[in-house]
């Protein structure tokens, strides 16, 4: 199973690149001048664009950790209070339990006062996305780096970091969630909205 988003290979642009530097003194040799000419320019004015295309696309992938483990009991906790999990078959588990371990290991996941969260949040948070992303080939969003857990129903720091703060924000790669709404919907095997702007 290939967890990660689409990647940008150069193998297929640098075939390119050199199967027409080959053409050019095959091209002078039998006279075709202007069409070697027409070549030369190309790859004069095209190869930096590509290089620099390329460039940017790897700059932006992330380092992938390795998956965290998952234990027996957070498996069991999984099969008692994620509907979605329990209704897969074994394998289809296995691979909703290595999505969830690598969600945890790569997403940083806070409340904003560097407070330790309890490993059901983790849970809760990390099987609501992996619910969303469930029919792709990804675990998660390229351009989620963080996940920040607010209480809107309480006078705790994590609410008022920023007092505009609500559920479902999504700015700096940052997405802003609420772990009593997300554990109610996956409670009720409900797709939570907030992931849908990073599918």
């Amino acid at each position: 199973m290939n967890y990660f988003k689409k990647e940008y290979s150069f193998i297929p642009a640098l075939i390119l690149i050199f199967t027409l530097l080959l053409l050019i003194p095959i091209l002078i040799k039998i006279k075709l001048l202007l069409i070697a000419k027409f070549i030369g320019f190309f790859l004069v004015l095209f190869v930096p664009i590509i290089l620099n295309f390329w460039l940017k696309k790897s700059s932006k992938k992330k380092k992938i950790l390795n998956r965290i483990k998952i234990s027996v009991n957070e498996k069991f906790w999984l099969d008692k209070h994620v509907l979605f999990y329990r209704q897969l078959s074994k394998v289809e588990q296995k691979v909703f339990e290595d999505r969830i371990a690598l969600f945890i290991a790569n997403i940083k996941i806070s409340n904003g006062n560097d407070d330790i969260l309890e490993k059901e949040e983790y849970l809760i948070i990390a099987s609501s996305a992996i619910i969303a992303f469930w029919k792709s080939d990804s675990w998660s969003s390229s351009d989620l780096n963080e996940i920040l857990v607010i209480n809107q129903n309480s006078d705790s720091l994590e609410t008022n970091i920023n007092s505009n703060l609500k559920h479902g924000d999504f700015f700096n790669n940052t997405l802003i969630t609420n772990l009593s709404i997300l554990k109610n919907e996956i409670n009720q095997n409900i797709e939570s909205p907030i992931w849908q702007q990073l599918i």
